[in-house]
């Protein structure tokens, strides 16, 4: 092992000074399990940077500033530990450029410790409604979101559809816990939520559209208001005669009427 460090270019000072101090532990001690330190002391976490090596100085040479405050002194009674985490490279930022071949149109488990929706998913590619049946597209997981999701009935074939921005484990949480649904499946002829499937049907991307369409609606409404209303006032306020005033407010109210079609 020694040939192998000096050979990476590792001066043979600090190579003695290791195996020296290496030859006075024992096997038996060195095979000893050490218990964790664990500490308790206040966290400062911060992506790391060279420009966030100064909020750390600046963090350490004003601490008694903190612990001048009875509050702040039961957090900061001792310095916080700076701690750096990774900042995103580029691997984490680009995806990747190869399509599997086989696509896997279904619903999949999520395999995350605590979900407790992946018991009840259907990896079925298709679904059977009174319309007729329905292919699945594109896979998804417990993690998905914005979604139409349907429940299935394994007894006598029902079907729940329902829609969501949040994802499909957290929404069906609720439903484990919504009236319609576990009433029916508690009902005569039925074992509860033995008797569920889950899946997802598609992903929503109109609901998002939709949205910010009506935001941006709303925000071009607001700024025609604001602007007809300031042009009165500024008429109102050259002009100081009340028969301005009543014909400004009426011309005010003729054009909110116009905007919002009453």
């Amino acid at each position: 092992m020694r040939d192998f460090f000096e050979s990476c270019g590792y001066l043979l000072e600090v190579l003695d000074d290791a195996c020296y101090t290496v030859s006075k532990i024992s096997r038996i001690d060195a095979l000893i399990p050490r218990p964790e330190q664990s500490s308790q002391c206040t966290k400062l976490i911060m992506t790391y940077h060279p420009h966030n090596l100064v909020a750390r100085k600046i963090v350490l040479n004003n601490l008694s500033i903190l612990q001048a405050d009875p509050d702040a002194r039961e957090v900061f009674d001792e310095p916080p530990l700076v701690v750096y985490r990774r900042a995103k490279n580029i691997r984490d930022i680009l995806v990747r450029s190869r399509i599997s071949a086989s696509h896997d149109s279904r619903t999949r488990p999520c395999r995350r410790p605590r979900c407790k929706t992946c018991t009840y998913v259907s990896q079925s590619s298709e679904i059977n409604t009174p319309r007729g049946v329905f292919t699945i597209a594109d896979s998804f997981t417990c993690t998905s979101r914005n979604l139409i999701y349907a429940i299935v009935c394994k007894r006598c074939d029902m079907v729940y559809i329902g829609e969501t921005g949040r994802n499909l484990a957290t929404r069906f949480s609720d439903n484990l816990r919504d009236k319609p649904v576990s009433l029916y499946f508690c009902s005569s002829g039925h074992q509860g939520c033995t008797d569920m499937e889950v899946l997802v049907v598609v992903v929503v991307v109109v609901v998002l559209v939709v949205v910010v369409l009506a935001v941006v609606v709303v925000v071009y409404i607001l700024l025609v208001v604001v602007i007809v209303v300031v042009v009165v006032m500024v008429q109102v306020a050259a002009a100081g005669g009340v028969a301005l005033v009543v014909t400004a407010t009426a011309f005010t109210k003729h054009t909110l009427s116009k905007l919002f079609l009453f």
